[in-house]
């Protein structure tokens, strides 16, 4: 029995999903058109001030869109959540796009806090496939959930902790820190397809040695913004 296009029970949960931009004029509409699949209630794009045509097709698309005034995705993140007022938010990165499944994945995993998704990464290959496994593997191990396995939060816990951090990089790191003081997160099976192009621009080992050292740095105490630079760089 379905409800608009919505099995019985599955209509019972309201979903948000927020989406942060910046030039993603080639990926926004596939994003959006995924939200739409998995039957997002609202569908929040936030553009940190693209020069592209990303809010032109955005609009077309018939999302809400929010132009945010500030630098940094955290800044994106949080006013995208603040707009909503669905149950349950998921941040989903521009070039990733979500199962149609999602819905039905979340439920039958009991309805979890928080989590994220299993990753597909777009590119063929037996090193993207342990990129994969080990993105996987970290979940498990130390309950950090990155921004590209599109973290999902019930908005009464997301609130509790006060939210994602206005910072320009380390967000998820930061929310994902926060919200294991509680519980730890749940890795749905997904797969959340995702661009293989930021390793396929500075290469795979480069890349994730960048993600590691950042990560360890952060860890001891540098600061975001120094962070972003170096990541940017």
């Amino acid at each position: 029995m379905f409800t608009d296009g919505l099995v019985v029970g599955e209509s019972e949960l309201t979903l948000a999903v927020v989406i942060p931009t910046l030039n993603e004029a080639g990926h926004i509409e596939d994003a959006i058109e995924s939200a739409r699949s998995a039957k997002a209630n609202e569908i929040i794009v936030v553009d940190g001030g693209s020069t592209d045509e990303t809010v032109a097709i955005a609009m077309a698309t018939n999302a809400r869109v929010i132009k945010c005034d500030r630098p940094g995705r955290g800044c994106q993140l949080a006013l995208g959540a603040d707009g909503s007022n669905s149950e349950l938010l998921l941040f989903l990165h521009a070039d990733n796009q979500l199962p149609q499944s999602f819905r039905k994945q979340y439920l039958d995993a009991g309805k979890p806090t928080w989590g994220g998704l299993n990753q597909q990464i777009s590119a063929k290959g037996l090193r993207y496939r342990a990129l994969e496994a080990g993105n996987a593997w970290r979940v498990q191990l130390t309950g950090r959930v990155f921004g590209d396995q599109a973290i999902f939060v019930r908005r009464k816990r997301y609130r509790q902790i006060g939210g994602f951090a206005s910072i320009p990089l380390m967000e998820d790191v930061e929310l994902s820190r926060r919200l294991n003081s509680f519980e730890r997160p749940v890795l749905l099976p997904g797969p959340l397809n995702v661009s293989a192009r930021r390793w396929k621009a500075r290469g795979i080992c480069r890349q994730t040695w960048l993600n590691w050292r950042l990560q360890w740095a952060y860890a001891r105490g540098a600061s975001p913004q120094t962070l972003a630079q170096r990541y940017r760089g």
